[in-house]
């Protein structure tokens, strides 16, 4: 039996492939972009404009790998391959969904340094950091934690909806097999939705209540960042809790596709 970590080394070795094919795409356009800039554009300084682009072609490349990588992670709960490993269920789905969260902060990593390398010309930006508030740090702490924790909310969200198609496709009849699978995902997502915005507005009504925002711009941020965390706390139990339903579905109803290896 694998240990968790060597469980862990292999599904990250699985998508990591993946990071590194979306991050050459991701170069190979920037240059590009670059290049087309200089050519339309040969007067004055191109910093500015040099930096907005890396960043649109960043956020861009950050939304393609969320869609790959949540893909990739769907895989492995009917993929025979992983399946068929003498673990528990709840072990493949940690490691799986851990090796996501490795990748993707791998690629993060990636993002910066491409940043960096793409706009030497702004260095020099760096030099207001020091100008920056205590408050501020925490607000961007806070936004960093919050961005993070919603990410990997909507992965185990979207496992959620995989999982209870899954379990539910057995009762399909094979005839229009396919068609019904797409009505049952736009049904089952409906639910799912509605349940957790029910949730979510209870949370946030909670959260408001606690919070108020009436007061100095630098309270107001600290409490700003105090709101963001006690969000971050709320969605973190969520994950924990949807979590433990997508291990019950996936060890009690889903099977592997027989057609995978």
């Amino acid at each position: 039996m694998p240990s968790f970590a060597k469980l862990t080394g292999a599904l990250f070795r699985d998508k990591v492939r993946a990071v590194h094919m979306v991050v050459g795409i991701e170069i190979i356009g920037t240059i590009v972009s670059i290049i087309l800039m200089f050519i339309s554009n040969s007067k004055g300084s191109m910093t500015d404009s040099i930096l907005a682009t890396t960043l649109g072609i960043v956020m861009l490349a950050a939304g393609v790998m969320f869609l790959v990588l949540a893909i990739r992670q769907e895989r492995v709960w009917t993929k025979n391959f992983y399946r068929l490993i003498p673990v528990s269920d709840a072990k493949l789905y940690l490691a799986n969904v851990l090796s996501v969260v490795c990748n993707y902060i791998y690629f993060g990593i990636l993002q910066l340094i491409l940043l960096l390398v793409f706009n030497i010309g702004s260095w020099h930006y760096f030099k207001y950091m020091k100008e920056l508030t205590p408050s501020l740090y925490g607000v961007t702490f806070s936004t960093l934690l919050i961005l993070v924790v919603t990410t990997l909310f909507f992965w185990i969200f979207f496992s959620l909806i995989h999982l209870i198609v899954e379990a539910l496709s057995s009762f399909l009849p094979t005839l229009h097999e396919r068609l019904y699978r797409i009505v049952l995902y736009v049904v089952v997502f409906y639910v799912v939705i509605k349940v957790i915005s029910y949730i979510s507005g209870m949370v946030v009504k909670v959260v408001s209540s606690v919070f108020s925002f009436n007061m100095t711009h630098a309270d107001a941020m600290s409490t700003a960042a105090g709101s963001m965390l006690v969000a971050s706390g709320y969605m973190a139990v969520a994950i924990i809790l949807l979590s433990f339903i997508n291990v019950f579905i996936l060890n009690k109803w889903v099977e592997t596709n027989p057609q995978s290896t």
